[in-house]
């Protein structure tokens, strides 16, 4: 409608005599028809039966009287006219045109605002599209909806949206030309830049709608959070002016179509500590959306609101709208409001949500959210203030320095994350690093390949010298039994011994055997003990005289009655029975109560005899690994162990680098090896794994049969490799060493030239 259109629709109102409504709703029709063509309004006036043509020509002459006294401008007569209306009459008419309360006005400089359409509505207000002239410029007027205009609280709400919208200057902020109120009644409105674009609601529900790959999903994702943190940046700025929004959701921010955003909807701003709060008569009801912002005791959109402002708590600050930034970037993650979460409730029940529900974590609902985002948005949305981002511009930080690809504050990433973070961030020094562990490793393959073949050639070396040394470790063991053998027969015949089975009493004449038999202790060192018993004709056996070696000096006890627990006692027994007994050799088990193990102990008994009878035995306890010192022979790469014939070690030779129970571990994996021993199966050779060295231990092990007197018995000789005694894992290192510092050098050596030649690239073309 132009101006002489509504003076002529004012000049019918003050004149009266027809059905205002029906006029008003023909008016307010062609006003919404959004230019569509209309004949011109008295002849769709008269058309419609409202005004006949009659009374038209007569209003038509006094509408011209009344223009020549304003040199025929009617915009001039359309604000006197509206006040001529009587009040029910002006509230109907800016309930049917309420653009008409603006369209009058003049701004500073003569600006004058030209109704082009309807843009939106809100809950407080109409938003017209409108021309600005004379600087011809698209504008935005808000306007309070004129049936709210009356309530006191709505209204001082609505003009404290303009005033704080105008002194807001920031660029995520739509800014505010001007503010209008009149004395008069007339809805208050206001001015404000023309912005196009589209909310970040219908850009996130695309979003979340899209059928994206993972690539698209995540690059999307980076441009809202773009968008987002121009909002944070907007309310940052905001805060610094001690203005809170209270009502930040996606609806009220405006996405540009070059990517710029501004944050819309002051209505519900305050001043902080400001409690210059109008109550207003309008409640909290059903009728109105959770997503919707309402007013009165609890001030803020259900669904997006933080808890402080569900319980309506007057003194909340900056973290509450902190609350709503975290709330968007929840929407922004999973497409659903976190109060509620989108679910189909009551405002009160969405409110009831706010308040008790636990804090929702978006990745739970989102799996491709990121944990370091989630944690970010969970921070923003704790119930308790004190446990949230405790200003706009933490959250920014953390916001930013996540797309940087930076940490953040509020989640620990694990150190692969960490390592791949600081690798970008360093790229020449993570490339020397990078570079000197591949030499590292390059040096380790090579150094182990060669430590392998030359364990495998030490190995096969090692295991051929013992399998030629086992037949000379047989024969010498059997020679040095055999010499033992000839010992004990010795013994047996000493006039020494027969004197002292004879003479039982200690006296002047047991002197001298005594002391022959003690120097053959000490020449004979495989001897620690030669006990002198006898049989009576009971069978028990005693000990008259016991001659030992302790600690180099000798020791003799008598009359000692010999326990079950001797382990040669039923030996002598037997041999006590026999007509012409041969030396016998007996190998027994000792327990160790400190260690819990046991020992091989051997004996060697022979027995005594008189033409008139036995008359005792010679029992010597022998120290085979004295005894055969010289039969297992020097190994020069390993050690070497006597065994019974059940593959059990009586000693180990040699072994620098082994305790016995190491040894005993290795011969545990090397079951064939015992197995041999045990079965007679002749020399086996097997590498047993018992080793924290590359190479394996090779253990090569025969049986050694052997006579004494008429006993035929087994033992078992064991060799393998004791790497310690082998240079090969020093030669390792050094290899590793030196091929390790080689490729350092020329990796250093390298990297210098190439910094070298690009810095004179770049002085080139600088």
């Amino acid at each position: 409608m132009d101006d002489y259109e509504i003076l002529f629709l004012l000049y019918l109102l003050r004149r009266g005599g027809i059905d205002a409504e029906k006029v008003l709703d023909l008016a307010a029709k062609r006003m919404l028809s959004n230019g569509e063509a209309h004949p011109p309004f008295p002849e769709q006036l008269s058309h419609e039966r409202l005004l006949s043509m009659e009374l038209f020509r007569e209003h038509s002459q006094r509408m011209a009287d009344e223009l020549r006294l304003v040199d025929w401008e009617p915009r001039k007569l359309i604000a006197p006219w509206t006040d001529e209306l009587p009040v029910d009459m002006r509230h109907l008419l800016w309930r049917k045109l309420p653009f008409l309360a603006w369209r009058a006005d003049d701004g500073p400089g003569g600006q004058r605002l030209t109704a082009i359409g309807p843009f939106a509505q809100g809950g407080l207000g109409l938003i017209w599209k409108a021309k600005e002239e004379p600087a011809r410029r698209t504008v935005l007027v808000k306007q309070m909806r004129p049936e709210l205009s009356d309530d006191a609280g709505l209204r001082h709400r609505f003009l404290k949206e303009g005033r704080i919208g105008a002194q807001l200057e920031h660029p995520n902020i739509v800014p505010i030309y001007r503010v209008v109120e009149h004395e008069d009644g007339t809805p208050p409105y206001y001015v404000m830049r023309w912005i196009q674009g589209r909310t970040l609601e219908e850009e996130i529900k695309q979003f979340q709608t899209g059928a994206l790959n993972e690539h698209e999903w995540f690059q999307r994702l980076r441009e809202l959070l773009q968008n987002l943190i121009q909002v944070c940046e907007a309310v940052s700025y905001a805060h610094s002016e001690r203005v809170l929004h209270r009502d930040i959701k996606p609806m009220n921010i405006i996405v540009g179509d070059f990517g710029e955003t501004h944050l819309l909807d002051w209505g519900l701003a305050k001043l902080i500590d400001d409690d210059d709060e109008v109550p207003s008569n309008v409640s909290i009801g059903n009728d109105l959306g959770v997503h919707e912002t309402v007013q009165g005791s609890c001030i803020g959109s259900p669904a997006w609101m933080a808890p402080e402002q569900a319980i309506g708590n007057p003194n909340i600050d900056e973290r509450a709208d902190v609350y709503g930034l975290g709330a968007t970037l929840f929407c922004i993650l999973t497409g659903l409001p976190p109060n509620g979460l989108g679910k189909v409730f009551s405002i009160k029940e969405v409110i009831a949500a706010a308040i008790n529900d636990p804090t929702p974590h978006p990745a739970k609902i989102e799996p491709r959210t990121p944990k370091s985002l989630d944690a970010i948005c969970v921070k923003a949305l704790q119930k308790e203030t004190r446990d949230r981002y405790q200003s706009a511009n933490a959250l920014i930080d953390d916001l930013k320095q996540w797309m940087s690809n930076e940490k953040i504050s509020v989640y620990r990433e694990p150190f692969t994350r960490r390592l791949a973070r600081a690798t970008v961030k360093n790229p020449s020094l993570s490339a020397t690093v990078a570079g000197i562990a591949i030499a590292v490793v390059a040096s380790a393959l090579l150094t182990l390949l060669f430590s392998i073949d030359a364990g495998r050639s030490v190995t096969w070396a090692a295991m051929s010298f013992m399998k030629q040394r086992l037949p000379e470790q047989v024969r010498l063991t059997n020679l040095q039994l055999e010499s033992l053998e000839k010992k004990m027969l010795m013994l047996g015949s000493f006039e020494s011994v027969k004197s002292l089975l004879k003479n039982k009493s200690d006296d002047a004449s047991a002197t001298a055997p005594r002391y022959a038999i003690s120097r053959f202790l000490d020449a004979e060192l495989a001897f620690n003990q030669i006990v002198l018993a006898t049989v009576d004709a009971k069978g028990i056996v005693e000990a008259p005289w016991i001659i030992q070696r302790e600690d180099s000096v000798m020791e003799v006890h008598r009359n000692q009655l010999i326990g079950y627990e001797t382990p040669w006692l039923g030996q002598v027994k037997r041999m006590h029975g026999q007509k012409q007994p041969a030396p016998q050799l007996l190998l027994s088990k000792k327990s160790d109560p400190e260690t819990g193990g046991s020992t091989i102990m051997t004996h060697a008994i022979c027995r005594v005899d008189d033409p008139d009878g036995p008359l005792g035995y010679v029992v010597a306890e022998i120290d085979l690994s004295l005894l055969l010192l010289n039969t297992l022979g020097v190994h020069p790469v390993g050690g070497s162990s006597l065994t019974t014939a059940e593959g059990k070690p009586i000693f180990w030779r040699n072994a620098k680098a082994l305790t016995p129970a190491q040894a005993e571990r290795i011969l545990d994996q090397a079951p064939d090896v015992i197995d041999s021993i045990r079965h007679d199966r002749g020399e086996v050779c097997q590498t047993s794994r018992y080793t924290t060295f590359p190479f394996g231990w090779v253990v090569c092990a025969t049986s050694i049969p052997y006579s004494f007197g008429d006993q035929a018995g087994r033992f078992g000789v064991v060799n393998l490799v004791d790497w310690a005694l082998i240079e090969l894992p020093k030669d390792v290192f050094v290899i590793f060493a030196a091929s390790t510092a080689g490729l350092i050098g020329f990796i250093v050596l390298l990297s210098v030239l190439i910094w070298r030649f690009l810095r004179s690239m770049s002085g080139t073309y600088r």
